[in-house]
């Protein structure tokens, strides 16, 4: 997407001497390009040489109080009676109330190929021929603020993708288990994205909940009493959280458990 610079005007049919249509090859954009107070025609059309013959892929606009505007394209080596073809037809940049209001004069407007007529697409051209009107408000200036022009994105050069999506469990890791989780994550299959924790000797005392037995950064916590269990015993947990008594694991002041006063 490699911009295609404006080298000249080769024509105009109206400009303001202090707005000149000039304006539309700086690239600031800091100044505008505006028809001449006393012109009545409420119409006005340029016409630019480009620096290269190249094919056009994106337009932005700029617009300054305009209601309509088309953009054709030519080749230099055509001659005089040629008709150009159209590449943008006649688009609505201002509404009529929005006209007759002078507000919302100043949006700007993006063209991609998509928007552009099937016989201007994929050849290069050195001529471009903008035309601009506003029948609706019969007074003030209009134009346009600045034009940019870039060809279209190389072959083989693939969009940016969107954003992942946040799918699947969602859960804590240790540090030595986050950089696998991390290069499995997003797979087509979420429990594949979920490392197993290691496992340390069973405690020979039975009645040691399940928390005690993976690193506590890996711990997930269940959604009905919060208390830590290991990513894999979380859901079996959880299905028979609450059919016990107020008994069970108390958390202490460390973030653990405790203490156990499950029946004996």
């Amino acid at each position: 997407m490699a911009p295609v610079k404006i080298s000249h005007v080769v024509s105009f049919s109206s400009q303001d001497p202090k707005y000149p249509v000039e304006n539309l090859l700086r690239e600031d954009g800091h100044q505008p390009w505006l028809g001449c107070p006393r012109d009545r025609s409420r119409s006005l059309r340029a016409e630019l040489q480009l620096e290269r013959a190249s094919p056009i892929g994106y337009v932005d606009v700029g617009n300054c109080g305009c209601a309509f505007l088309q953009i054709e394209v030519g080749r230099s080596s055509w001659p005089l009676d040629r008709p150009f073809l159209t590449l943008v037809p006649s688009v609505t940049l201002m509404s009529p109330a929005d006209s007759k209001l002078d507000r919302n004069r100043c949006g700007v407007r993006m063209f991609k190929e998509a928007d552009f007529l099937a016989l201007a697409v994929g050849q290069k051209w050195d001529r471009l021929r903008v035309t601009c009107s506003q029948p609706f408000s019969r007074g003030g200036q209009f134009g346009l603020s600045f034009l940019r022009l870039r060809t279209p994105r190389e072959a083989g050069t693939p969009p940016r993708p969107p954003p992942p999506q946040k799918t699947g469990p969602v859960g804590r890791f240790s540090l030595d288990l986050l950089p696998l989780h991390a290069s499995r994550c997003g797979e087509e299959d979420p429990p594949a994205a979920w490392p197993s924790s290691p496992s340390p000797p069973v405690s020979p005392d039975s009645r040691v909940p399940p928390l005690f037995r993976v690193p506590p950064l890996s711990w997930v916590s269940c959604p009905i009493c919060q208390l830590p269990f290991a990513p894999a015993e979380v859901e079996g947990h959880a299905s028979a959280c609450g059919e016990q008594g107020a008994g069970g694991q108390e958390r202490g002041d460390g973030g653990g458990v405790q203490g156990v006063t499950g029946g004996r």
